[in-house]
């Protein structure tokens, strides 16, 4: 026997509403958790996951985010920013929770690991790509800080400036503004480089690898489904067909993440 729609309907709202729950228990958790490693030395590989955590649920869960745990992230951003050690000293840990900050209200201290992505330390720079990539799809990257770091970066032969050029593909910009900056690029980069080689095959209209930023995705995503797995009692059945509910449902993120330009091991100039 079919159940009546009402029913049906109901049911639909309660899973969505389970998932949003899952999804801020989990956005809460992750955050608390870095926020208490902030100070273990050596940084642990975990810190960026559970950092990497908060942004992606931010950046493809948007509107599933509450306003209780908007409120904890800018409550942290606000303690930290405002903590001499960190804007001194420790700045470099915060670009997941920038780009997290920039997806739920328009914060823009990405602006910071993008004026940075070619300092003078490697391990820092590696840091700040896989940040910035899940804003650069909204950015117009013609802007001066990012163009200056590239220029500067590539003339260095810095490692991982060719994940900035993976941002500058990624980026909400025109086909032929993309081109025009890659042309410019072309002669910073020594003949038989990889960024040279990565250069020319964008501008031929094939794809290049994105190494640095997809793997690091990858890493989150993984770290993501772990901890989702390992939480008793939280549903994870997927909602069924129907009018848009306001919590946004498990198949709205996963597709938002399947989009992103940049959740994919090649790249290439939009058409």
């Amino acid at each position: 026997m079919t159940r009546p729609a009402a029913a049906d309907e109901s049911r639909r709202f309660a899973d969505a509403k389970a998932w949003a729950d899952s999804v801020n228990a989990l956005f809460q958790s992750q955050l608390k958790a870095f926020v208490s490693g902030l100070d273990q030395l050596p940084v642990p590989m975990e810190q960026d996951r559970r950092a990497g955590a908060v942004a992606f649920l931010a950046a493809f869960a948007t509107e599933t985010i509450s306003a209780s745990s908007r409120r904890l992230l800018d409550t942290v951003l606000n303690s930290l920013e405002e903590d001499r050690a960190y804007s001194s000293d420790d700045w470099f840990k915060l670009p997941y929770l920038h780009a997290a900050a920039f997806h739920l209200h328009g914060g823009m201290g990405i602006n910071i690991a993008i004026r940075n992505i070619a300092c003078g330390s490697s391990n820092l720079r590696q840091g700040f790509f896989a940040p910035i990539g899940l804003v650069a799809h909204k950015l117009d990257l013609r802007r001066t800080d990012f163009l200056e770091a590239m220029r500067q970066g590539l003339e260095m032969q810095f490692f991982y400036m060719d994940a900035g050029i993976c941002l500058l593909l990624s980026s909400a910009m025109p086909r032929m503004e993309k081109v025009a900056i890659l042309e410019s690029w072309r002669p910073l980069c020594p003949p038989g480089s990889l960024t040279r080689e990565e250069v020319e095959t964008a501008l031929s209209g094939r794809a290049i690898r994105n190494r640095l930023i997809f793997s690091e995705y990858s890493e989150i995503a993984m770290h993501i489904a772990a901890h989702a797995l390992s939480s008793p009692g939280r549903s994870a059945r997927m909602t069924e067909a129907g009018p848009r509910l306001p919590f946004g449902t498990p198949e709205d993120f996963a597709g938002q993440v399947r989009r992103h330009p940049l959740f994919s091991s090649w790249i290439a100039l939009n058409k």
